[in-house]
Order: structure tokens, then C-alpha cells, then sequence
């Protein structure tokens, strides 16, 4: 509801009543997938946007751990955004039994959702904790209490990393899932300025013998003399518009680099992965963190 009832309103009529959507009415009307991909373009940018100001609210009022439930967290490329997954699963048919008893839902629209979602398999492989439901409430709980107990205790990826950073912070934001060439994005209000920066480099593919970041699917990019290098092959010598935020204790106002790399050239990389608004909606982009040591 809020932002999202005039749009759907406008896309569905006869899922709004009384100026509030009707969760019952919208599922009836949504007949095909085109008019699932219709709601889903109205309400997960609007989604995205409130989690974004979720998030903010929740750190500037010195929360250390904040909980979101998304149902296509690796469907729409947002995995990577967060320091810690917790899949809840169950087999095939403890899911099906227990969708089907929604009103409103049918064994077709079932199906239909169904061959949008990563495989439970898939996810489960991808989660750094799983929640098994097929079981009693009272097991289930105790499942989520111990994962609540080792999050808080810094056991994620991104809690398990020691930041390598101290001073002299630049931070290069550049990074889409699309396969075209990345482009620039300010990224979020932290303490600093942003100043927009050259790299004369190119775009590689999306495989990970590329060196692109595969969590994400994105692009890299690399480094070149101008493309003399590669004799302009794979597009050397492009200039890639990226934004520099320099920052004198980037880990204090950004903590959750979640990667670190080498230390070629003596300097050393970390990579934190987000969510940045660009004139196309939301996309996922990598932002690496580098200095001299």
C-alpha cells in the first residue's frame, strides 16, 4: 500500500478497494506472467527504496544487526547486499501444501511463481545458514534462536574479515548486471567527498575467468596502458567514468567490506557489494576500496 496504490491501481483496478490493495483481489487478477512482471515493476523498486531507508534509519540509530525477509533475494540480484543469508526451506511438498492454502491461490499461479524462484537446492548451497521448517514450531525456533546467537556473535562472511584500512581511504564505485560497460554511481550519504575519477582501462565479459565478479554477474574491469596491451580486442583504451569517495576512516563510516584481496602494487582491495539507484531503477554494483600501505 502507501506509493504503491495508485500504480497498481492504475495496472489492476480491481485490486484496489477503498484505496487500500486487497492482497486477495490482486492475486485473482494476476492471470498471466506478463502481469506478474507488470506488479513486480511497480512494487520492487518501491520495496527496495523503503529497505534502503530501513537500513539507513537503522544505522544512524546504532543498531549492530538488522533483519529483512525477502522472498527473491537472489532473483533479483540483491544477495550480495548483505552480510550474512538465512534460508528458510522445506521439501517440495511441505511448500506446495502450504501455498496452495492461501486464498486466492491456484496449483497453476503456484507453478508460475515457483519457475521464477532460484531452486531450494541452489539456495540452500548459496545460504550461510539454513532453517530447516519441516519440523514441529518448537524446533524450528530453536533453529532461529542458535542462528540469531552466532550472527550476533560475528559469525558472517563479512564479520569473519579483518579490515585491512586505516587511512587515506579511496573508494571506486563501478559495477551493473548488465553485461554493458559499467557506469558511475554515488552510492550513499557517509561522511566524505565524492569526486568523479577516470580509469583508463576496459570492460571484460562476466565469466569468472574474466576476473568479474561473479556473486554479482557483473563486468570487471580492468586496468590497462590504454589498450595497447590487448590491441583494442575487448574494447581497450575505453575511458570508465567511475566516482572516487575519499574518506579518512573509510571502514568507520562503510564497515561492511566483505573481501579482501591482494597486495599487488602494496596496495590493499576490499570489496563491499549494494544496492545503488541509477536513471534505470536499482541495480546491484560491486564497490572496491583501495590504498597504499
Amino acid at each position: 500500500n502507501g506509493d504503491a496504490v495508485l500504480p497498481v491501481a492504475q495496472a489492476f483496478p480491481d485490486a484496489v478497494a477503498d484505496g487500500i490493495v486487497d492482497r486477495s483481489r490482486l492475486s485473482r487478477v494476476l492471470n498471466n506472467a506478463e502481469d506478474i512482471k507488470k506488479l513486480e515493476a511497480i512494487v520492487h523498486p518501491l520495496v527496495a527504496k523503503d529497505r534502503m531507508a530501513a537500513i539507513d534509519s537503522a544505522r544512524a540509530a546504532g543498531k549492530a544487526v538488522m533483519v529483512l525477509d525477502i522472498p527473491l533475494l537472489f532473483e533479483t540480484g540483491a544477495a550480495g547486499f548483505f552480510d550474512g543469508i538465512v534460508v528458510v526451506s522445506a521439501p517440495a511438498y511441505v511448500q506446495r501444501a502450504r501455498v496452495l492454502e492461501r486464498d486466492g491461490m491456484s496449483q497453476q499461479k503456484f507453478e508460475q511463481i515457483l519457475a521464477k524462484q532460484t531452486p531450494d537446492e541452489e539456495k540452500r548451497s548459496r545460504a550461510d545458514y539454513v532453517i530447516d521448517t519441516n519440523l514441529d514450531i518448537g524446533q524450528s525456533r530453536l533453529l532461529v534462536e542458535q542462528c540469531w546467537v552466532r550472527i550476533n556473535e560475528g559469525d558472517t562472511p563479512s564479520g569473519q574479515v579483518q579490515s585491512q584500512f586505516t587511512s587515506d581511504h579511496r573508494l571506486a564505485v563501478y559495477g551493473a548486471l548488465a553485461t554493458e560497460k559499467p557506469s558511475a554511481y554515488g552510492l550513499a550519504n557517509i561522511e566524505g567527498s565524492w569526486v568523479p575519477g577516470i580509469i583508463n582501462g576496459h570492460v571484460t565479459g562476466t565469466g569468472a575467468e574474466t576476473g568479474a565478479d561473479t556473486d554479482l554477474n557483473s563486468p570487471a574491469i580492468k586496468l590497462d596502458d590504454g589498450g595497447e596491451k590487448d590491441g583494442g580486442k575487448k574494447g581497450g583504451g575505453e575511458k570508465i567514468e567511475v566516482r572516487v569517495f575519499e574518506a579518512a576512516d573509510l571502514p568507520g563510516h562503510w564497515s561492511r567490506l566483505d573481501v579482501v584481496f591482494g597486495t599487488e602494487n602494496n596496495a590493499a582491495y576490499a570489496r563491499q557489494r549494494t544496492l545503488a539507484q541509477t536513471e534505470d531503477g536499482l541495480v546491484a554494483v560491486s564497490v572496491y576500496a583501495a590504498h597504499k600501505r
